[in-house]
């Protein structure tokens, strides 16, 4: 039984529990973690804001926004909750859930980020790219240039975006890809800046150079991620391991400063005038032998 009831701003509908499913569209996909203290709430008060949902067919209902309410609601023993019909398309519908559950401290990024993909892809059908983002701006409440960046992300190949996942909501695959090139299985995942590095100045490169690096820079900071992506950017064919290598001697060759006791000193001085090199020029033979692999 759906039974209506009127307010002045709008209709609320109570609608029986097993005529409700989560929609397909709904961002937190009927996700959510036993809550006590908002099922002893709705026990107490009742649902105090209701559900929104659309007509999927004759029958069901799709929860675009308060699939915590419901879970909770089911829990408290309830056979009906209030409920706020819309007529909504796939795309309205993305758009209401993200507006609801993307402050959220518990919803991921990588979830915001493929659901801003999937919108954008929805609505660049009848529009240009700066006016969808616009758009999508104003219909999520996200900032322009955080979309910008989510797309960046969201169009990499899914081998490297997935890696932005923590390790339960991978994919076999990335954890497979992780063992394949590490050698080891690695529960730290790919940040956001560094996944928006590789896509912005790697993003003419071949796929396999992209997961490659991108496993690499796992857990790696900002600062060698970039030097790491500079190098290869200039010498494609190194591998990212190569890379960071070459950006230690660069680095020792532009500021190479050690202290050394005498008899340290005494022993280099002698190395120099037997090899006929600069002190400088021979530390920094010492050093490429000692970080090249053996």
């Amino acid at each position: 039984m759906v039974e209506r009831i009127n307010t002045r701003k709008y209709e609320i509908v109570s609608i029986e529990i097993d005529k409700l499913v989560i929609d397909p569209y709904n961002i937190r996909g009927g996700e959510w973690d036993y809550d006590k203290e908002l099922i002893e709430s709705i026990k107490a008060q009742g649902i105090m804001q209701p559900l929104v949902v659309r007509p999927l067919n004759k029958e069901k209902y799709g929860i675009v926004c308060g699939s915590r309410r419901y879970n909770a609601a089911i829990e408290a023993g309830l056979t009906e909750v209030p409920c706020l019909i819309r007529e909504l398309n796939d795309r309205e519908a993305m758009i209401w859930s993200m507006g609801e559950n993307r402050f959220r401290k518990d919803t991921p990024k990588w979830k915001d980020i493929e659901y801003v993909g999937q919108l954008f892809e929805e609505l660049i059908k009848r529009g240009n790219a700066v006016q969808t983002i616009q758009e999508l701006s104003l219909a999520t409440g996200i900032g322009e240039h955080t979309i910008e960046r989510y797309l960046k992300i969201y169009y990499l190949p899914y081998e490297v975006k997935g890696l932005i996942r923590p390790p339960e909501d991978r994919d076999p695959v990335h954890n497979e890809l992780i063992l394949l090139y590490k050698g080891m299985r690695d529960n730290r995942t790919l940040t956001l800046s560094v996944a928006e590095l590789i896509a912005t100045k790697l993003r003419d490169f071949p796929e396999q150079k992209l997961i490659e690096v991108a496993v690499y820079l796992i857990g790696k900071s900002n600062e060698i991620a970039e030097k790491v992506v500079n190098e290869i950017v200039k010498h494609p064919s190194l591998s990212p391991d190569e890379a960071y290598r070459q950006t230690l001697i660069k680095s020792a060759q532009r500021s190479l400063t050690i202290n050394f006791d005498t008899e340290t000193y005494n022993a280099l001085k002698k190395a120099c005038l037997r090899k006929q090199k600069q002190a400088k020029e021979l530390v920094l033979d010492i050093l490429r032998m000692w970080i090249s692999p053996r």
